[in-house]
């Protein structure tokens, strides 16, 4: 009965007939597809292993992009100290000089008032 629904071949028969009719091509074919495969993976990992290295370039350029920026924040900070000292003791000198002055003037008014 399956016999006559397959035209009277079994699936076994269409297989072989198929095989002998296609079967070099069939084979040229998985070859050709199992050699691309293989080259899609070799691809692939020559890919990954790309991006794995840039991906540790770019953190060690960030790394080092970091550190001296922490080091010239550094740099900045000790100059701006530096010239906030340099700045406080001009103030503090001028103001000591006015003092002394603003003394001296005082003792010259006092010794003038004294004389009389």
């Amino acid at each position: 009965m399956s016999d006559k629904k397959n035209n009277g071949f079994g699936m076994g028969e269409i297989s072989t007939i198929r095989n002998i009719l296609m079967g070099e091509q069939i084979s040229e074919f998985e070859n050709a597809i199992q050699k691309m495969e293989s080259e899609f993976e070799k691809m692939k990992k020559e890919m990954e292993k790309k991006f794995d290295s840039m991906e540790k370039n770019y953190e060690q350029q960030i790394s080092d992009i970091r550190k001296q920026s922490e080091s010239r924040i550094g740099e900045l900070e000790k100059e701006i100290q530096r010239k906030y000292e340099h700045v406080e003791n001009k103030v503090i000198t001028k103001s000591n000089n006015e003092r002394e002055l603003m003394a001296s003037l005082f003792a010259k008014m006092s010794e003038q008032i004294l004389k009389g």
